[in-house]
């Protein structure tokens, strides 16, 4: 569902669509589309090249940084560069501060209120590294824009737009949205085990036909491949 036709859904539902117009719908849109990706705790992957320059050792992240989930070199060098995530990983590891050479550790620390990623030993000359990292979702601000959730479920993405401006409008308490939220996040997370039960028993009727003469180790051998789970 495309944000023209998220606004054209919930103007078909609103009482007044003249006030709710399209830039308040958007609005609307983008606090629909945090609240799902919270309560599912949803992770957008993005990545971006970083090239070193000689000397520096600290690099601002992406405007749509969230958290890291991996740093390698490009393929020539075909290596990956450890993280360090506490403090105590990085005083163990960074014994030298001003150690030059090419990067094999990684971790943030905050410059001036804000986190950058600082690489260990400082580099001493231009590397390519691509950053991967958890990034936030992308703001809804373009017709054709699409929210990062799965498409079957972004029709909730208009009752959520509905109840919001109901509460505006006053015709809706703030305990009233919450029970009919959580009523909407059930129905989604029941589909989404539907599904991943659904897989399951595929993988398993799959895995007897494949080893009808084996064990049960055999059978979860096959139902552990990724393709047995739906992910978001």
């Amino acid at each position: 569902m495309l944000l023209h036709q998220i606004h054209d859904a919930f103007h078909n539902r609103i009482e007044d669509p003249e006030y709710w117009d399209d830039d308040r719908a958007t609005s609307l849109a983008n606090g629909a589309q945090d609240a799902v990706i919270r309560a599912f705790s949803i992770k957008i992957q993005a990545y971006v090249d970083l090239t070193t320059v000689d000397g520096t050792k600290n690099y601002k992240p992406p405007q749509d940084y969230l958290e890291n989930y991996l740093l390698h070199y490009n393929s020539t060098y075909n290596l990956d560069i450890m993280f360090l995530g506490e403090l105590s990983e990085i005083v163990g590891v960074v014994t030298d501060p001003d150690l030059e050479g090419q990067p094999t550790h990684a971790y943030m620390w905050a410059i001036s209120g804000r986190k950058e990623l600082h690489l260990y030993p400082v580099p001493d000359d231009a590397y390519t590294i691509q950053w991967w990292y958890y990034a936030l979702a992308p703001t809804l601000e373009l017709d054709n824009d699409e929210p990062m959730i799965p498409r079957e479920f972004q029709s909730y993405l208009i009752d959520h737009m509905l109840y919001r401006a109901n509460i505006n409008d006053d015709k809706m308490s703030e305990v009233e949205f919450e029970t009919l939220w959580n009523l909407k996040l059930f129905e989604m997370k029941k589909t989404s085990v539907d599904k991943v039960l659904f897989a399951t028993r595929t993988q398993l009727s799959t895995a007897k036909e494949q080893f009808p003469q084996t064990g049960s180790a055999d059978i979860s051998m096959v139902l552990a491949d990724p393709s047995g789970t739906y992910i978001w």
